[in-house]
């Protein structure tokens, strides 16, 4: 997968959704809310009045501009409230929206940053890049027709990622990255079955992200455990 930053306007970002988030109660204040919202006529404001979509936490609805955007299908997403706006929020947003785009098969979907800030934005970026790779994960090691996944690309949309700026959020984008795809390969090691997950494995598998980070691993055998008094 890959996850780069971008300043073009969120009514003209061309793929297969685009994720808004939405602060609660705030629908008619100015953010990627309102921004698609004018490029719709007003669309958005009267489906969030049709189905009491208020950006309460976790609310979420999938639109269908019709052609009227670039991007195929909208997701509005409530983040809740903005004074405790986090990364941790930002990260379900990221969440949802490759969740979203798994369901309507998209191969590249674009998640808007919301105004915070600038003490929250670096949060936000990284829980973004972590949060959409944690977002497409899926456990079919043991599946005879698995799939390999359909997302490829995903942009972080924000006008604020200009210039030097945008070199600072590509690397809070990697770190990001790195936190998701080290989540899934802990997730894969919880779903395996004991009979394949042994102790051997653990080890193994330790001693290979060790090396390949440069951190020093040290797997220490029966005696030694029992000698430490670890006695579980």
């Amino acid at each position: 997968m890959k996850i780069d930053v971008s300043t073009t306007d969120l009514a003209h970002y061309q793929g297969d959704l685009i994720a808004l988030p939405v602060f609660e109660g705030k629908l008619d204040e100015a953010g990627p809310f309102q921004d698609v919202d004018s490029a719709l006529n007003g669309r958005l404001t009267k489906l969030a009045e049709l189905e009491s979509f208020e950006g309460k936490a976790e609310q979420h609805l999938v639109y269908n501009p019709d052609g009227k955007l670039g991007a195929g299908r909208v997701l509005l997403y409530g983040v809740g409230p903005r004074a405790s706006f986090s990364g941790h929020d930002a990260r379900l947003l990221a969440v949802a929206a490759a969740r979203a785009g798994g369901f309507c098969k998209a191969k590249s979907i674009g998640i808007a940053v919301p105004k915070v800030a600038k003490a929250k934005q670096d949060a936000v970026i990284h829980g973004i890049a972590s949060g959409v790779v944690m977002g497409g994960y899926s456990f079919d090691t043991y599946k005879a027709d698995a799939k390999p996944a359909v997302l490829e690309d995903v942009t972080i949309l924000s006008k604020d990622l200009g210039g030097a700026r945008r070199r600072q959020a590509k690397a809070l984008v990697e770190a990001g990255q790195r936190v998701g795809v080290e989540v899934n390969r802990a997730r894969d090691l919880v779903n395996g079955p004991a009979n394949d997950v042994t102790p051997e494995t653990l080890a193994a598998t330790a001693k290979a992200i060790g090396k390949e980070h440069g951190v020093k691993v040290k797997v220490r055998n029966r005696a030694e455990c029992e000698k430490l008094g670890m006695g579980l």
